[in-house]
C-alpha cells in the first residue's frame, strides 16, 4: 500500500489562512499537513465490528486490494505523464484529474457498499475516509475518522488523520492537541511525529500560541521532529526536502546547513526532474551566498521546460548582483507559511 503516494497528491490544495504559497515552496515536493492512515494490511488485522467474521474480512481485504490498485495505477499515470510533460506532450491538468477522479470513484462506491453492511467497522472508516481526502471532500472524510474516533477512541490513527483535517480546516490550535494525543497513543510513530513537526512549521503564529513559544524556537521544535523523522526515513526525498525548505527562514541563516540539506536531496532525487528541481534550489543558496558564478554554473544544467519561468526568475536576480558580488534576493518562504493540506 502507498500510504502518501504521488497519486493522491495530485488531488492536494494549495492555500493557507487565504494566502497564496509561494512558487519556490512547493517547486520540488508539494508536502502538505501530513500523511492519513490509509489502507494497510494492518486495517485487516483489526477488525473492530466483526472480529470473527471471516466474511466481512474477507470482502474488506477485496475493497482494500482494489484501492490499493487505483493508487498503483493513478502512480504509473503521474510518473508517465510527468515525463511527456518534460517531452512537450502528455495529458492537461484538467484531463489527468478527470481520468484520476475517475478510477478513485469506483473505489469509493465499492467502500459505500461494504459500510452500508458493516457500519461499525472501524478499518473500513479510516480507509473510507482517506479516500474521500485523497478526492478532496474533505468534510465527508472528517465524518467518517470522527465515527471511527467514537468507535475506537484508542486508536490513534483516528485521532492522526483528523488533525490532519483541522490543520488544513482553520481549527490549528485542535490539530496540534490531536496530533499529540495520537503520538500519546504511539510513542513510535515516526509518521505522526512527521505530521506535527510539519504542522509546527506550516503554521507557526498558531504555534507560537499553543506552545508559548517565539517563532526562531517554534521552528526548530517543528525541524526537530522532522529530523527524528529523518532518521527513521534517511531515504526519503520528500522529507529532505521539506527540511531544506524549512531551512529557508531559520534566523539566524545557517548557510552551511542548507546548503547541505539540499545536496542531500539532490542525492535521493529519483529522476531528471527532482534533480533539476533541487538543482534551481542549489543556485539560489548560491545567488543568496553572493557566489553568482556558482549559481551560473548550476542554472546551466537546468535545461527541462518546466522550470524555465522560475530559472528566469533566479537569472533576473543573478543580474541584480552588486560589483561587490553580493545579492539582493531575498530567501523564499517554506513550505510553512501556512499551505494547506496533501494526504
Amino acid at each position: 500500500m502507498l500510504v502518501a503516494s504521488a497519486a493522491m497528491s495530485a488531488f492536494a490544495q494549495s492555500s493557507t489562512n487565504g494566502e497564496p504559497v509561494p512558487a519556490w515552496t512547493n517547486l520540488v515536493v508539494g508536502k502538505g499537513w501530513g500523511t492519513n492512515t490509509h489502507s494497510t494490511s494492518g486495517l485487516v488485522t483489526n477488525l473492530i465490528a466483526a472480529p470473527h467474521d471471516e466474511t466481512a474480512q474477507a470482502e474488506l481485504r477485496r475493497v482494500l486490494a482494489d484501492d490499493d490498485d487505483a493508487q498503483a495505477e493513478a502512480d504509473r499515470l503521474l510518473q508517465e505523464n510527468r515525463r511527456y510533460r518534460a517531452q512537450g506532450s502528455g495529458l492537461t491538468e484538467e484531463e489527468l484529474q478527470l481520468r484520476l477522479r475517475a478510477r478513485f470513484i469506483a473505489v469509493r462506491g465499492a467502500y459505500q457498499q461494504f459500510l452500508s453492511r458493516h457500519p461499525a467497522n472501524v478499518p473500513a472508516l479510516l480507509a473510507y475516509g482517506s479516500l474521500l481526502d485523497d478526492l478532496g471532500e474533505d468534510t465527508a472524510a472528517a465524518e467518517q475518522w470522527e465515527k471511527a474516533r467514537a468507535l475506537a477512541p484508542e486508536n490513534p490513527a483516528t485521532w492522526n488523520n483528523l488533525a490532519n483535517h483541522y490543520a488544513g480546516s482553520g481549527n490549528e490550535l485542535k490539530a496540534f492537541s490531536y496530533y499529540e494525543k495520537a503520538i500519546a497513543l504511539a510513542t513510535n510513530s515516526v509518521t505522526y511525529q512527521r505530521n506535527l513537526g510539519s504542522a509546527i512549521i506550516n503554521l507557526r503564529s498558531n504555534a507560537m500560541a499553543y506552545y508559548s513559544l517565539s517563532e526562531p524556537a517554534v521552528l526548530d521544535k517543528g525541524l526537530q521532529l522532522l529530523r527524528i523523522a529523518e532518521q527513521a526515513q534517511p531515504d526519503d526525498f520528500a522529507l529532505a526536502t521539506e527540511i531544506a525548505q524549512t531551512l529557508y527562514a531559520i534566523r539566524p541563516p545557517r548557510p552551511g546547513e542548507l546548503q547541505a540539506a539540499w545536496r542531500r536531496a539532490l542525492e535521493l532525487a529519483g529522476d531528471d526532474v527532482e534533480r533539476e528541481g533541487v538543482g534551481l534550489h542549489l543556485a539560489r543558496v548560491q545567488l543568496l551566498a553572493g557566489k553568482p558564478e556558482e549559481a551560473r554554473q548550476i542554472l546551466g544544467t537546468v535545461t527541462n521546460t518546466v522550470f524555465a519561468p522560475l530559472r528566469r526568475e533566479l537569472e533576473a536576480q543573478l543580474g541584480k548582483q552588486s560589483p561587490a558580488g553580493t545579492t539582493n534576493a531575498t530567501a523564499p518562504t517554506p513550505a510553512g507559511t501556512g499551505s494547506k493540506h496533501a494526504p
